[in-house]
C-alpha cells in the first residue's frame, strides 16, 4: 500500500498497538498474542478512638477510621495505550455523648460521617496533537488521554469510563432511655443525610472505530 494512501492518525494510533508473541493460532493470523494478566493492589488502613469521662453522668467517645485502596491492572500492550487506576480512599469519624440522669434514665445522642471516593483517573496522559489529532480536539478533551480505538477482530484499546465519585453520608442518632421495673421504654430519632457528586469522563479524546470495508 503507498505511504500516501495511509491516514497518519490511523497509523500513529496502530503503532501502539501490541505486536504478536506467541504463534498465530488461526490460519488469518488470529490468537497471535498472549497476555497472563497483570494487577496491583495495595492497601492501608487505620483507626483510633478517644473514650472520655467527663464525670460520673457524662461520657464521650471519638472515633477516627481510615483506608486507601490503589488498584492498578490491565496494561495488556505494556504502553499508554492500555491500563487502568482505582483509587478508593474512605474516611470517617463518629463523635458519641452519654448524659445519665439516674440509674434508670440515660440520653444518647451520635453524630457520624463517613466518606466514599470512586476515582479512576487516567493511567497515563498523551498529547493527542503528537498522534496527527488537531488542536482544537486536544483543548476541547477534559483529560489529555489515549483515545478509545476499536477495529474488525481487533481488541479495543485506549482510556475510557474514567470518573471521580465521592460520597458522603452525614447521621444523627439520639435516644432517650427509660427503665422502669421489668420495662424499658426508648424514644429517639436516627437522622441520615447521603449526597453524592459524579464526574465520569467518557471518552474524552473520542471514539475511533475501523472496520474492513473497502
Amino acid at each position: 500500500i503507498p505511504a500516501s494512501r495511509l491516514n497518519q492518525v490511523g497509523t500513529n494510533l496502530a503503532n501502539y498497538f501490541a505486536a504478536p508473541n506467541i504463534p498465530a493460532g488461526k490460519p488469518d493470523g488470529e490468537l497471535n498474542y498472549f497476555f497472563p494478566g497483570n494487577s496491583t493492589d495495595t492497601f492501608d488502613s487505620e483507626m483510633g478512638r478517644i473514650d472520655a469521662n467527663i464525670n460520673a453522668s457524662n461520657k464521650v467517645f471519638f472515633a477516627f477510621r481510615h483506608n486507601n485502596r490503589f488498584h492498578e491492572a490491565n496494561n495488556a500492550f505494556n504502553n499508554i495505550a492500555t491500563g487502568s487506576i482505582l483509587i478508593q480512599p474512605n474516611w470517617g469519624a463518629t463523635l458519641d455523648y452519654v448524659h445519665t440522669f439516674s440509674s434508670n434514665t440515660l440520653w444518647d445522642n451520635r453524630f457520624n460521617w463517613s466518606r466514599n471516593t470512586e476515582s479512576r483517573p487516567p493511567a497515563a496522559t498523551l498529547d493527542i496533537t503528537t498522534l496527527g489529532f488537531p488542536q482544537s480536539l486536544a483543548t476541547a478533551s477534559t483529560q489529555p488521554v489515549f483515545p478509545v480505538t476499536s477495529g474488525t477482530k481487533f481488541v479495543d484499546f485506549g482510556y475510557s469510563k474514567g470518573d471521580y465519585i465521592p460520597y458522603d453520608n452525614f447521621q444523627y442518632f439520639t435516644m432517650l432511655s427509660h427503665t422502669v421495673g421489668r420495662h424499658s421504654i426508648s424514644v429517639g430519632a436516627d437522622l441520615r443525610l447521603e449526597r453524592q457528586y459524579s464526574f465520569r469522563f467518557g471518552n474524552s479524546t473520542g471514539l475511533y472505530q475501523f472496520g474492513l470495508n473497502g
